[in-house]
């Protein structure tokens, strides 16, 4: 069986369902070709309090959370190794990971980094923001800025402040001075670029140039702080 790492890794690679050149069976994503209200319906679990998610863009998550039983919308529930009489969903999603099971504020995700990494480690993002409310960054601005060696990276603020943003959820005091505070939530959603050559960008695109590769064919170089949306092509990126 592939390791989370190794597994993630092939599906930020090759997102498409189907069993590799190595044999290394097959990869799920119910979430592919669909909106975002579509992949949050679809979810493989209503909630999970240990998410994994690929450097890749869009990210490919996982939830490693031990269940009695998986949600409806899991395609792959099986016995977990270390407790057989728990299950966990070994299904690959793109988009939303969703909320915390726990509901403590924030969603455990561990970065599967590139091949050479020591191991994953775990960050916490921020609360998912309900259906229609605006993402709203946790805080007004940062000298000091943390990000992940992810891509998109997901960021925190540094900063040692006497009173955090309204938009923090977690403002705890710092640990080298506890009369500061210290925001300690990770910017969420990521920024995500579309790297596709086109014909034509779409009229929203306010940097289209042409391709480097192929100066026939367009790239839309903006920068969009969301999810991607749904893919051109089955087989796409």
């Amino acid at each position: 069986m592939l390791s989370l790492e190794a597994a993630l890794l092939v599906a930020a690679g090759r997102p498409t369902t189907g069993a590799g050149a190595d044999d290394v069976g097959t990869i799920l994503l119910p979430s592919e070709g669909k909106g975002q209200a579509e992949m949050v319906a679809s979810r493989p679990w209503k909630c999970c309090d240990r998410a994994f998610c690929t450097e890749s863009n869009p990210m490919v998550y996982k939830c490693g959370d031990e269940v009695d039983q998986c949600a409806s919308t899991c395609q792959a529930c099986v016995p977990s190794t270390l407790n057989p009489s728990r299950h966990v969903c070994q299904d690959l999603h793109t988009g939303d990971p969703g909320p915390e099971c726990s509901d403590d504020g924030g969603l455990n995700v561990g970065i599967a980094k590139a091949e050479g990494a020591s191991k994953d480690y775990p960050v916490t993002l921020a609360a998912a923001k309900k259906k229609g409310e605006e993402e709203e960054r946790p805080w007004k601005c940062c000298d000091f800025a943390l990000c992940t060696r992810s891509f998109p990276p997901l960021c925190r603020c540094m900063d040692k402040v006497e009173q955090c943003a309204a938009t923090c959820e977690k403002c705890e005091p710092a640990t080298s001075d506890s009369s500061r505070r210290v925001c300690n939530d990770w910017s969420f959603p990521p920024m995500c670029r579309c790297m596709d050559k086109v014909e034509q960008c779409a009229a929203t695109c306010q940097s289209c140039e042409p391709a480097m590769s192929d100066s026939s064919r367009r790239v839309c170089n903006d920068w969009y702080h969301g999810f991607p949306g749904p893919k051109c092509t089955a087989g796409g990126n």
